[in-house]
């Protein structure tokens, strides 16, 4: 995962509820809704019910290069909009793990220098933050982008953001290109990936790109400005999990609605909603 600064997060929980304002106006929904729907649960389900009673802690990670100023309390945040009950534990680490389970944590989430996940001990599971933000984000781009138009995607980036967000996109059908700096990669993703119909994404060589080409862009990389106004037709709908994120200023100011991004949001409530389903119903898939 990409290491959070808190800049990038300092205003996030202070803001939950206008960044739902702005998801409505995007994709016709909030957080909550968008996490529910990358699980495969609609508002109204029977074991969204349940959300309320699951108690989830975040655990402060001291180790390697130490906890990111406000992380903790940002990601307890974000799972409380959602509709669970979390807490930040006192202590951090190992004592902080023992913490969450006297306190009666069914969900544990915690973050060090190479993994964010959360723990679901009861199951047996975690979640992993760089599936559930890959999900998150193919969720959001197929809602943002209307039933009857050109479902082809090209991923940009294939690192495991990009490769798992690959590889639920070309389940999803539809065309799917993958590219990268390093041409073996987007050979092995597109090798790697298929549908049930057996078609696998197409691997796009990086000197004949031409980002107009793709209706769909799928930003996993972490290069600031990779995608310029130049590149942004009347069409052109962008999710952009990395960070920093990849579309510079004026392409921003262009695509205005179509551009999915945040630090951390609906990566955390996707990790919550998969968790969610776990407990409730056994199964983890989303």
């Amino acid at each position: 995962m990409t290491r959070l600064t808190s800049s990038d997060i300092e205003t996030v929980a202070f803001r939950l509820d206008e960044y739902d304002a702005e998801l409505h106006k995007a994709l016709g929904c909030g957080l909550r809704s968008l996490a529910l729907e990358a699980v495969g649960f609609k508002e109204g389900h029977d074991a969204i019910k349940a959300i309320s009673s699951i108690q989830a802690a975040v655990i402060p990670v001291r180790s390697g290069l130490g906890e990111i100023n406000g992380f903790a309390q940002t990601v307890s945040a974000i799972v409380r909009h959602i509709g669970m009950r979390s807490f930040v534990s006192h202590q951090s680490d190992v004592a902080g793990v023992a913490e969450s389970f006297e306190r009666g944590a069914r969900l544990i989430f915690m973050s060090d220098d190479d993994r964010f996940i959360a723990l679901c001990p009861e199951r047996r599971f975690f979640v992993d933050n760089t599936s559930a933000t890959a999900l998150g984000f193919v969720t959001g781009l197929s809602m943002m982008t209307p039933s009857d138009e050109d479902f082809s995607v090209l991923v940009l980036g294939c690192g495991p953001l990009g490769c798992t967000a690959a590889g639920y996109l070309t389940r999803m059908g539809g065309r799917v290109g993958v590219c990268d700096r390093q041409a073996q990669l987007s050979r092995k993703a597109a090798a790697v990936y298929h549908n049930p119909e057996g078609t696998h994404p197409v691997p796009v060589d990086v000197e004949r790109l031409n980002l107009r080409e793709w209706p769909l862009l799928y930003d996993a990389t972490n290069s600031a400005d990779l995608i310029h106004a130049e590149d942004v037709t009347e069409r052109t709908r962008i999710a952009a999990p990395g960070m920093p994120c990849g579309v510079t200023a004026a392409a921003r100011r262009l695509l205005g609605r179509r551009l999915l991004h945040d630090p951390l949001q609906i990566g955390v409530a996707t990790m919550a909603a998969l968790g969610l389903k776990r407990l409730v119903t056994g199964s983890g898939e989303g």
